[in-house]
């Protein structure tokens, strides 16, 4: 086990960053009114560590992307090899959003027209037409969705228990592997930690990494370290009504359907 060191994010990497996701979401949102199917933005802050810079979910996939730029930001941009490798573990789609810089010196997008490029089997950008993913399919969530989807939820538990005002104040990331996933600071000035573990209906308990004792001394804490157990499963298995037609067990848990969660609270370590 080993701490991770944080990148320093530059003002120029920053205002790129902005401007990739507000084109995606020029691109993205009017298309999802118009052909009624989900739309919105996963990761959208720059906690670290990251491997993406920015995801969303669009119908039913889930699409991991990164800026490209033609000048240097003075951040070492992630290798699409291993954006590749992470977003076909996440079961998300790779993609790349090419920038360059304006003569005013502001970013815009390199192909505006389709401003998104997903990388293919062979690792090469190809461009990417939303309207085209659109499908009615179930797609199981993938361990990292169901891991991402719990830490959102401690981290609600958190802005209400701890009467956090502004979310953003909250630091968490869903990098699978990476421990502690929430860091927090409370009324008295404490920092805290929050390692989080997921699972699915069945299991009803999440256990603890087997390291946990070393990750609370890598933790560095000048607060409390807790531990979250999050248990999900899909709620439409649990109806019986056969007049509703088939619904998947509730093992089964598919994008955009509802849940049950079980989350009992924070636990102290």
């Amino acid at each position: 086990m080993e701490n991770i060191e944080h990148k320093t994010l530059t003002a120029d990497f920053f205002e790129a960053w902005k401007l990739a996701i507000q084109t995606v979401i020029s691109t993205a949102l009017p298309l999802s009114k118009q052909k009624n199917v989900h739309f919105s933005m996963l990761r959208d802050h720059l906690n670290q560590p990251f491997i993406e810079h920015f995801s969303f979910g669009f119908s039913n996939q889930i699409f991991f992307c990164c800026i490209q730029t033609d000048e240097d930001t003075g951040v070492r941009p992630t290798s699409t090899a291993a954006l590749c490798k992470y977003a076909r573990e996440c079961g998300a789609i790779p993609c790349l959003i090419p920038l360059t810089k304006s003569d005013d010196g502001t970013w815009k997008a390199y192909t505006p027209d389709y401003p998104l490029h997903f990388i293919d089997d062979d690792g090469d950008p190809q461009p990417l037409d939303l309207s085209l993913v659109i499908s009615e399919g179930l797609v199981g969530m993938s361990d990292w969705e169901i891991l991402d989807w719990s830490i959102n939820i401690v981290v609600d538990h958190i802005v209400d228990k701890f009467d956090i005002k502004n979310r953003d104040e909250i630091n968490y990331q869903s990098t699978t592997g990476i421990y502690p996933q929430i860091w927090f600071k409370d009324k008295t000035g404490s920092v805290n930690y929050v390692v989080v573990g997921a699972v699915r209906y069945p299991e009803m308990d999440a256990p603890k990494p087997e390291n946990i004792e070393e990750i609370c001394e890598f933790a560095n804490l000048t607060g409390k370290g807790f531990f979250a157990s999050v248990s999900i499963a899909q709620a439409d298995g649990f109806k019986s009504d056969p007049g509703i037609g088939y619904r998947p067990p509730a093992e089964f848990i598919y994008r955009g359907c509802g849940a049950h969660v079980n989350f009992k609270g924070l636990e102290k370590l």
